[in-house]
């Protein structure tokens, strides 16, 4: 498993888990989902390519939902997943981010 497939992993499964926990509160009979997220990149910029971009330039996430709710309902419901989702939101709102070098120590 690559990193980028451990995230697409990560992803998936925090939407279930918001999804599992926030079914009943939002009026879903939830019995069963799934959730899978694929993401398109260009392996190329790993490997040094100038004109490629080294991560996710597109992710979608597919939901299988069975409830015993309308389809509407359903759907506003993934919406609602996907808007209260941490990891998801940490992915369309980046934090900063700050990395420090430390002498390495034996």
């Amino acid at each position: 498993m690559t990193p980028l497939n451990a995230l697409m992993c990560t992803l998936a499964a925090c939407k279930c888990i918001t999804a599992r926990i926030h079914a009943e509160k939002q009026g879903i009979r939830l019995h069963d989902i799934k959730v899978s997220c694929n993401g398109v990149h260009d392996a190329a910029a790993f490997f040094g390519a100038k004109d490629a971009i080294p991560g996710f330039t597109e992710i979608k996430t597919t939901y299988q939902i069975k409830a015993d709710n309308t389809p509407e309902e359903i759907e506003r419901f993934s919406k609602f997943v996907d808007q209260n989702c941490p990891i998801g939101y940490t992915l369309q709102n980046p934090p900063k981010m700050a990395s420090t070098l430390e002498p390495w120590i034996d």
